[in-house]
């Protein structure tokens, strides 16, 4: 029910013989958790998966090169009705195109990891977390060496890829010694500040 086709056709409840009303914000709310998973359709392939648990979850079921597929679009009552069907619309949109929503979605969210674990996030992440702690001149002073002789020549590269030592160094960073901030070692990854 409510599969996407390749093409524009759209198998729906109606056109199945299935009687179908779609999901408003009272259905949802009233929505309770029984033994077995409950799916109430929306249309074109989005439905609310209520689990025996109780939690209640956006899917949109499709199919993309003859393989019927499920994706995640997140937790009711954070993502609503209305959040719900323009993700739904977006990911029509997708396929229109010839692409596959969970593919770009797994791309997209690897962009952003990579994004979020390179040297200058997460130096600037630790110096927010342990300035508070010392001096001001002293916060200042590191977070200006950083900039001035750090960030240039190591800011954008992955953290997993940067050992001590290991790196050339700025005409004026002799003095200015990574292991001194934090034991790269062992890298933290991102968010643990």
């Amino acid at each position: 029910m409510g599969v996407f086709k390749t093409s524009s056709e759209v198998d729906t409840p109606k056109r199945l013989g299935v009687f179908f009303m779609a999901l408003n914000d009272m259905k949802i709310r009233k929505a309770q958790a029984t033994e077995k998973p409950l799916k109430l359709f929306d249309g074109d392939g989005l439905f609310l998966f209520v689990t025996p648990q109780g939690g209640k979850l956006w899917r949109l079921k499709y199919r993309y090169e003859g393989k019927e597929k499920l994706l995640s679009l997140g937790k009711y009552p954070e993502i609503g009705l209305a959040d719900a069907r323009q993700r739904r619309d977006d990911a029509r949109k997708l396929l229109a195109q010839d692409l596959d929503p969970t593919v770009i979605r797994k791309a997209q969210k690897q962009a952003k990891t990579e994004e979020a674990d390179i040297f200058e996030v997460i130096a600037r992440e630790w110096h927010t977390k342990f300035s508070p702690t010392w001096a001001k001149t002293h916060a200042n002073g590191i977070m200006s060496r950083l900039e001035r002789d750090i960030f240039p020549w190591i800011g954008k590269r992955p953290i997993a890829e940067i050992n001590p030592g290991g790196h050339p160094k700025s005409p004026t960073c002799g003095h200015l010694k990574i292991p001194h901030l934090w034991p790269l070692e062992n890298p933290p990854p991102s968010g643990c500040f």
